[in-house]
């Protein structure tokens, strides 16, 4: 996910940059959260309404691009998979990266026992 409220490069700069490493991403406008956001991208790629959606991190470091500020904010989302079983990603979209997948677990877990106050 890419918030984006002012910035000195093309929007078409910025798009090319998203399509490059393919994940599913969306603008956060001024009015929106990114979890709304995130929601509506798993609304809208997996036509589902039941999920469980929650921020994994956010990555905000100051000059990570030399074109201006970009924040990216990471989800993740858990789904029903009956409800999902069969399905195909849309054109565009990749496969899960594995790769991510202990850190996914590993930070989830993290937050988890922070949250419940077993830090």
């Amino acid at each position: 996910m890419t918030v984006l409220k002012s910035c000195s490069w093309s929007v078409r700069k910025a798009l090319s940059l998203i399509q490059e490493h393919r994940y599913p991403s969306a603008y956060v406008h001024v009015e929106e959260s990114t979890d709304e956001v995130a929601g509506s991208l798993v609304e809208k790629i997996f036509k589902l309404n039941d999920y469980y959606l929650e921020q994994l991190n956010a990555f905000t470091k100051a000059y990570r691009h030399p074109g201006g500020r970009i924040i990216n904010v990471a989800h993740f989302a858990l789904l029903n998979w009956n409800e999902v079983q069969g399905q195909e990603l849309p054109e565009g979209y990749p496969k899960f990266d594995f790769s991510k997948f202990h850190y996914l677990i590993n930070r989830t877990e993290q937050r988890n026992k922070a949250n419940i106050g077993f830090a």
